[in-house]
């Protein structure tokens, strides 16, 4: 692609994205990046959630993981044999390190960062790390939707959606039954088939497979709608 594609290389290549004022004013305005890095850390500190079951009773939730859905980074790539600092923009696409790199934990050198690719509320979820054809340090954010959220509401009712979600043994917390059919599994690809073939294209290496338990969708509280 870098190679044969050369309005790609002339994006590659042009100095213009990183020496323009008004980039670098932004990458360079450390009050700026405080208060994004500041307000982040808030959120992730912020890692005990308390919601309530059926029977009044407070369930604490930790988290353990997150991973942002849109990113843009400033990182370093060798391009046609050549160092170069670019912006990686990341939109649904999850950013990892590949294994050995010198920026991993003892941990994980030898596996590479765990990843998590999200599939539906009642399907697997995988744990991946970078593989040997990592594009950018990226790989797949999720299964991917087939349909809208628009269209999801169309085609799947929300109570036909909580009981096979109960057939599945799948626990389900949310704010609005109704809302419930934008994320039915009808709505996204199938996640072992994304995964597989990421692998086999060696975008990424599978290290396990998550069953889901529990499922909160959207912001659940004493006042909403709990099912």
């Amino acid at each position: 692609i870098l190679d044969n594609n050369q309005d790609n290389k002339d994006i590659l290549d042009n100095k213009n994205i990183l020496d323009n004022q008004d980039n670098k004013d932004i990458l360079d305005n450390k009050d700026n990046n405080k208060n994004i890095l500041d307000n982040n850390k808030d959120i992730s500190d912020n890692k005990n959630h308390t919601t309530n079951n059926n029977n009044n009773n407070n369930v604490t939730v930790s988290l353990i993981y997150d991973g942002s859905h849109n990113s843009c980074r400033v990182e370093e790539y060798i391009i046609n044999g050549i160092n170069k600092e670019v912006l990686v923009y990341r939109k649904g696409v999850s950013y990892g390190l590949e294994v050995g790199n010198k920026k991993l934990c003892e941990e994980y050198k030898n596996i590479g960062q765990p990843i998590m690719v999200g599939g539906s509320m009642g399907t697997y979820s995988y744990i991946v790390c970078i593989g040997n054809k990592g594009v950018f340090n990226s790989c797949c954010h999720g299964s991917g939707r087939l349909l809208s959220r628009k269209e999801g509401l169309k085609r799947y009712e929300g109570e036909g959606v909580v009981k096979e979600m109960e057939r599945k043994n799948i626990v389900l917390r949310c704010s609005s039954v109704k809302g419930v059919g934008e994320e039915a599994d009808g709505c996204y690809k199938d996640v072992v088939g994304v995964v597989e073939y990421s692998d086999r294209m060696g975008l990424t290496r599978r290290l396990c497979r998550l069953k889901p338990l529990i499922v909160i969708k959207g912001i659940v509280s004493n006042k909403d709608e709990l099912v």
